[in-house]
């Protein structure tokens, strides 16, 4: 008989230790310091998508680790309890209590009951959203849908049921640590113009380009930092008082550079965080210790932080001060963190584009005081509560977020959305007042997790939430939700799982099969499909040199492995109409290309019909098809399309400019005009619509001119000239090319008004009708050879010249 080996209670543990417990924290960590990290310059969207990708990922694993441990607790050996001791002990437990002891964490705190119930009214509001599943997937720039919602939410849950103790926090805040260096270090490199990458989207000011990190936006890199800075205190606190002098200053120069990181990211509400952040930490080290000499040792780094920070603007001044001369308008001496100190005030608020914003989300909530007009859906709700003023201020931009989040919330999940982040605060609130008068020597650790908690808050006043600090915040969450359990400052041991009889290991590996290849199939079709996609997606649209063709091939591979981003079938919809601009002298390849262009705009108005540009697309589409040979649309096809256009976003001022064209194109001069005057009513300093009344009063002109009509043609031609000349000095933000126009079309004015005054008889007004012209246009060739015949047919008098201004004859 072979000799048996004897298993120890160690062994036994470390064999029959739940899955989530020790799998958990290897993944939460690397989740923790990838989140800021993670990006794809191969995806069509190269920051937020990836990084929402990963959190994905990161809490289906969680769920089906958890699910492995629930279905060996189900099927482990349960004491047999007597009828008589059932009696004894009365009711069974509640359904709260068995969850609580299913999962092992309390669910009673304000912290957990806030968090939950954002995920319940979010599930509403996706219900009753605007466009559902734009709130189910999130909106294709910012992937805050009710899937992330519920991703945010099972983090929060694991990290609680996989913390259970304050060692496991402390260990896996050594992960923010960590990706905030590595943030800083690529900031550094941006700074320092070493960047390995090329990027298109940037922010600037002036003319210099804004440090963003791994974060994709300076705003968000400063929010990052702010929320990092009081973690990495703390350990630099920790490390000199365990007198471990080399990783003490180690994370003295992380301090520092984080700092002036955040400096240089010239992001004003992550300034004001910081400062928000630093009182907070202050005035607690200060409660718990009672030593006010620990506020230089707090503020030291971050002193010479700001410094070196003010050390880079000065060293880079020079090659900056045209940019601060143009956007500041200000002496070429001062530097932009100078320019940028200055925009902070209420007065840069009400001015700036942040105020429209703010007033459109609150007219959201106002209509839609339950649920919100859904999820994620800012963007789409936005085009019918667009203010007028705002369209001015980012020429037709339309943001995905209301740069509140209280705002955002209010307005995309209502009232109960508000009241679940008010109970959650309510929560960290309380913890924050209970938990630092506990009497424990790990009590700067909770105030740090305050102190970044406050960052939080104060920069999501200006900006909003993206999942690479978005994660650490939940982090945050689960800490202190967990902070003030029995077991919390336990030493943390191993709990060995019952092994179940053998009659059920094959249905426990069964049921851990099942969950495992759900949990891969979920994977794949939230995350590593959408992501194939969108790489497809994007080494399709941004290789300009691949034949259209080749393009819609691979446009049609990626609808057909994501068919869910309307976003994706404007790509197919551009990429048919560029192969039928080119079989010209293939009649129907050409007719079948804009057949299958039309499709897949359609698709996308399938998928999101609330979505202004959806339609607006469709409509120049229609309006080249419209004008084949025979017609492939009709023009009322078209008008339909651009009324529904207008009619999702009225205050859109290119869309009147689209229509009005298009009117124009057909001949249609009274709808173009009504669509002009209808846009410059609403914006009266704008120039293109009072340059498009002033040619469709030039095409009547003409019109009038042809049918012999001087008289009445003069009067058309002064409507022309007037709404022209108006046209030219005021707004015409980026329609630089239909300024070059207008002017063309006022010297063709000017031209005809010539022409008509001759034909009229009247010769010295004629005469200078041509030299206003040549004064406008010197070049223009036209206008010259018609002046110089002109002058032929009536040369000057040099004896008699009469004055068109007063009629009296000068010798």
């Amino acid at each position: 008989m072979a000799k048996s080996i004897p298993i120890t209670q160690e062994t036994e543990n470390k064999n029959n230790t739940a899955p989530l417990s020790r799998f958990g924290p290897y993944l939460l960590f690397a989740h923790l310091l990838l989140s800021p990290l993670v990006f794809g310059r191969g995806l069509v969207e190269a920051f937020e998508f990836p990084k929402a990708a990963l959190l994905i990922i990161t809490s289906v694993l969680l769920l089906a680790l958890w699910g492995w441990e629930a279905i060996a607790h189900l099927l482990q050996e349960k004491p047999q309890i007597k009828t008589k001791e059932k009696k004894k002990r009365g009711d069974p437990l509640g359904v709260r209590q068995q969850l609580e002891t299913l999962l092992g964490i309390r669910l009673s705190d304000p912290i957990t009951i806030g968090i939950s119930l954002f995920l319940v009214f979010a599930f509403f509001s996706t219900l009753f959203s605007v466009s559902p599943r734009t709130s189910f997937y999130g909106d294709d720039d910012s992937s805050a849908g009710l899937i992330t919602i519920l991703s945010y939410t099972i983090l929060f849950f694991g990290t609680k049921i996989v913390c259970k103790q304050i060692d496991a926090f402390r260990t896996l805040f050594i992960a923010t640590l960590l990706g905030a260096a590595c943030s800083v270090f690529y900031a550094g490199l941006q700074a320092a113009n070493l960047d390995p990458f090329t990027w298109k989207r940037t922010s600037e000011f002036g003319e210099a380009v804004r440090v963003f990190g791994t974060m994709g936006h300076p705003n968000q890199l400063g929010a990052l930092l702010s929320m990092g800075l009081p973690i990495i205190c703390y350990f630099r606190l920790r490390m000199f008082e365990k007198h471990a002098f080399f990783p003490g200053v180690a994370l003295v120069a992380l301090e520092i550079f984080s700092v002036s990181a955040l400096i240089i990211s010239l992001s004003r509400g992550a300034w004001l965080a910081t400062i928000a952040m630093f009182i907070a930490f202050i005035i607690g080290m200060v409660m718990i210790t009672g030593k006010k000499r620990l506020i230089i040792l707090i503020l030291i780094p971050a002193l010479i932080g700001v410094l070196l920070g003010r050390a880079y603007f000065k060293m880079t001044s020079e090659p900056m001060q045209s940019a601060v001369e143009k956007s500041a308008q200000i002496s070429s001496s001062t530097d932009l963190l100078s320019v940028r100190t200055k925009q902070i005030g209420l007065s840069v608020i009400t001015e700036g584009s942040r105020w429209p914003i703010w007033t459109a989300a609150a007219n959201m909530f106002l209509d839609h005081p339950l649920f919100g007009v859904g999820t994620d859906a800012f963007r789409l709700a936005f085009m019918e509560y667009r203010p007028s003023n705002y369209w001015l201020r980012e020429w037709g931009g339309t943001p995905t977020r209301a740069h509140n989040d209280l705002l955002h919330i209010l307005a995309t999940q209502g009232g109960l959305g508000a009241i679940a982040v008010f109970l959650l605060t309510f929560g960290i609130f309380r913890a924050a007042m209970s938990r630092l008068k506990q009497l424990h020597p790990d009590r700067i650790l909770c105030l740090a997790v305050i102190s970044s908690a406050v960052a939080f808050y104060v920069q999501n006043i200006f900006n909003f939430t993206v999942t690479g600090f978005g994660t650490l915040f939940i982090t945050l969450c689960a800490f202190l939700s967990r902070w003030g359990e029995p077991e919390f400052f336990l030493e943390a041991k191993p709990k060995p799982t019952a092994l179940a009889p053998f009659g059920k290991s094959f249905t426990l590996s069964i049921g851990r099969g099942v969950i495992g290849l759900v949990a891969l199939v979920v994977i794949y079709l939230l995350v590593l499909r959408p992501l194939q996609t969108s790489y497809l997606v994007a080494k399709t649209i941004f290789n300009r040199s691949l034949p259209p063709a080749n393009a819609v091939l691979r446009l049609e591979e990626a609808v057909r492995l994501d068919s869910t981003k309307d976003d994706y079938f404007h790509h197919l919809g551009a990429a048919y109409r560029k192969v039928a601009g080119r079989a010209k002298a293939d009649p129907t390849l050409r007719a079948k290309s804009f057949l299958s262009a039309k499709a897949a705009y359609q698709r996308a108005i399938d998928l999101v019909p609330v979505d202004s540009n959806n339609h607006i697309k469709l409509a120049t589409l229609l309006v080249v098809m419209a004008k084949e040979s025979p017609p492939l649309a009709t023009p009322d096809e078209v008008y339909r399309a651009v009324k529904m256009a207008i009619q999702l976003d009225p205050k859109n001022a290119d869309l009147y400019l689209i229509g009005a064209d298009i009117a124009i194109s057909f001949g249609d001069g009274i709808r173009a005009k009504r669509w002009a005057e209808a846009s410059a009513s609403i914006y009266s300093h704008f120039a293109p619509p009072r340059a498009q009344i002033g040619f469709v009063a030039l095409l009547d002109a003409v019109r009038v001119l042809r049918a012999n009509q001087p008289k009445n043609g003069e009067i058309k031609l002064q409507e022309a000239i007037k709404n022209l000349e108006q046209s030219l000095p005021m707004f015409w933000a980026n329609h630089e090319g239909k300024k070059e126009a207008a002017k063309n079309d006022l010297a063709k004015a000017y031209l005809f008004r010539a022409r008509v005054k001759e034909q009229l008889g009247e010769i010295e007004n004629a005469r200078a009708a041509y030299k206003k012209l040549l004064q406008f246009k010197p070049d223009h060739s036209e206008g010259i050879s018609s002046f110089k015949k002109f002058q032929e047919r009536h040369p000057l008098d040099v004896l008699t010249l009469r004055d068109p201004a007063d009629g009296a004859n000068r010798r």
